[in-house]
């Protein structure tokens, strides 16, 4: 009974001080931040009862491990130990959880500076306060480590032994064993803490690809930006009677729409790269040629005498209207008729370009032939839109990296190293309108489908991909290191251990930088050699042996060799890298099976 009291004094004293510390964290990282006092007192009782009721399963946890270790016949030291693993396990439990919150509020990239202040902030803030609530009450927590139930001896004789039973139950055996041990614990804090720098790269990489997209968008809004094409229509007037909101009829003008009957487009995109200072803007200039014919009819709905036939429009609409180049001409019917920039109707979001035309009752149901090429400059994206019964569509460029995407995939499509080719087919069954409207189609723009010009210039993408695999470089090498040392019996000190750290994650800087100026893969190539050569340098100049060096160098080479293949892999990535890891890790314990973990210790009386 009274084994369980003092475990519950303890526990309670604890807990309520890492409580108050943890709080007082809160209030003090917020006041910094924020530098108004009501904020801080308001987050502080949040904080308050926050903590008090989330640390009750890490109170559970202490209460299991610390009678635990006072059963135990360990030096007093090796508690304290076991204590401290314990606050770097809470640490990493709640730190989990709070990532997992993070994530739940929208924090969808914890890779981001911004965004991983919140899981490292409260993950510091709990080891913090554990280690404070715990030095505090250190007086305390050696009295209670150091009682023995089956010792008769009081508690106060056993605090002042306690320095005298640790040196005498530590034999240099068990001394080693505990190394070995906390030298692992050290290693796999670097490793995690080696991330923090991780991120900063990744923070670094996003800022160089939105430079080089603003870079790409101040370029694209001088020149065009992706132009949608709609085939040419015609748009006739008529006039209906309607209830206006006074309850009076009223005479309103409203617009019929007559689309193609027949369509053909033909389009050749010309690419253009233009410089704007260490990036490559990719531009292009098309030129599309539309032929085709009309067939009007006369819309059952609409009396004939509404319909103003005299006042007809042909139009035609593009996203950009800074893309057009020459002035626009439509031979209609055999006549030349030039377009001028407005259209008899409104569209969101497009520029419209219509010209006037003779159409009168009495050519309803003919054939009307019409010709127009429209030269465009655009960026990125040329797209159509088939307003006509029956149509086909056919894009060509000398540009070797298309993507077709849009509504509809090209039925026929070449692609080759001098260009590509493709082309689109539709009937009226594949539209949702017919050829005769009496109101705008809703939703014209889902309809659009064409090709968007890539570039092969996907450095940041591959940088980031291989960035993301940060702690398996880190992680693998410290592990190389660690097994290293300990079969050839020369320690390596943390700050060594994070110099090679540091030195891994210069590489991605190194791949960054380089990868702008010079092709992914021999940019990759370099950053590597370098990172190798200097790792494996500093390796020879601490294990003195020039076959340590070399075992180390080509085991990194492999390791970079395989992420590289990861990186340029996409369906099977998963697969190749499981069966990789799966590899490396069999070798390493391969290895590590000549390491005496746990050296034969006398036993403690």
């Amino acid at each position: 009974m009274n084994k369980i009291k003092q475990t519950g004094k303890l526990l309670t004293l604890l807990w309520l001080t890492a409580c108050i510390c943890f709080t007082w964290l809160i209030i003090l990282s917020i006041f910094i931040k924020e530098q108004d006092l009501f904020t801080c007192l308001y987050a502080g009782v949040f904080a308050a009862i926050g903590s008090a009721f989330g640390s009750l399963p890490a109170l559970l946890l202490y209460g299991f491990v610390l009678p635990y270790l006072q059963q135990q016949q360990l030096p007093l030291l090796t508690k304290w130990r076991h204590i401290v693993l314990l606050n770097v396990l809470v640490t990493f439990l709640y730190g989990g959880i709070s990532c997992f919150v993070a994530l739940e509020l929208g924090f969808n990239n914890l890779w981001s500076v911004e965004q991983m202040a919140l899981p490292l902030g409260i993950s510091a803030a709990v080891f913090i306060s554990l280690s404070l609530s715990q030095y505090w009450h250190r007086k305390v927590l050696n009295a209670y480590l150091a009682f023995s139930p089956s010792s008769s001896k009081p508690i106060h004789m056993q605090v002042e032994n306690t320095t005298t039973q640790v040196a005498n139950s530590v034999t240099p055996d068990s001394k080693s064993a505990n190394k070995i041990v906390i030298k692992a614990v050290i290693t796999g804090v670097l490793i995690l803490i080696m991330l923090i720098p991780s991120a900063f790269v990744t923070s670094l990489i996003t800022e160089r690809q939105l430079r080089q997209e603003q870079v790409v968008n101040e370029v694209t809004a001088k020149w065009s930006g992706s132009q949608i094409v709609t085939a040419p229509y015609i748009s006739v007037p008529y006039t209906k009677t309607i209830v206006s909101s006074n309850g009076k009829l009223q005479t309103v003008t409203d617009q019929l729409f007559i689309l193609a009957n027949q369509l053909q487009v033909n389009a050749h995109i010309q690419p253009e790269l233009r410089p704007r200072s260490i990036y490559k803007v990719l531009l292009y200039k098309a030129v599309n040629q539309c032929t085709g014919n009309f067939v009007c009819q006369e819309p059952t709905s609409i009396p004939s005498e509404s319909i103003q036939w005299q006042n007809a429009r042909i139009c035609a609409t593009i996203s950009d209207f800074k893309g057009i180049e020459e002035r626009l001409v439509v031979q209609f019917n055999g006549k030349p008729y030039e377009m001028e920039v407005g259209l008899p109707h409104a569209v969101k979001n497009v520029a419209g370009f219509s010209a006037s035309i003779p159409l009168s009752a009495d050519m309803l149901g003919k054939p009307l032939q019409f010709q127009v090429t429209i030269h465009l400059k655009g960026s990125e994206q040329l797209h159509f839109i088939p307003l006509a019964g029956n149509s086909s569509f056919s894009v060509t460029s000398n540009w070797p990296n298309p993507s077709f995407d849009g509504n509809v995939l090209p039925g026929k499509r070449v692609v080759h190293d001098k260009g590509f080719e493709a082309s689109w087919t539709f009937n009226k069954a594949n539209l949702p309108f017919s050829t005769v409207l009496t109101e705008w189609p809703a939703e014209i723009q889902s309809l659009a489908f064409g090709v968007s010009m890539l570039q092969p210039a996907d450095q940041y993408a591959k940088t980031m991909r291989s960035a993301k695999y940060a702690i398996l470089f880190i992680g693998l090498t410290f592990a190389l290191f660690f097994v290293i040392e300990l079969l050839q019996h020369k320690p390596l000190h943390p700050v060594q251990y994070v110099l090679v750290g540091f030195a891994l994650v210069v590489f991605y800087v190194l791949l960054l930088a380089l990868s702008e100026f010079v092709l992914f893969n021999w940019a990759y190539a370099a950053a590597s050699l370098a990172t190798i050569g200097l790792i494996s340098g500093y390796a020879k100049s601490h294990f003195k042996l020039w076959k340590t060096a070399a075992a180390l160098a080509g085991l990194l080479s492999g390791l970079y060799a395989f992420i590289f293949i990861l990186i340029q892999l996409e369906d099977t990535a998963l697969l190749v890298g499981s069966i990789g890891l799966f590899a490396v890790l069999a070798l390493i314990m391969y290895a590590s099976k000549k390491i005496n973990w746990y050296p034969s210790a006398n036993t403690v009386a």
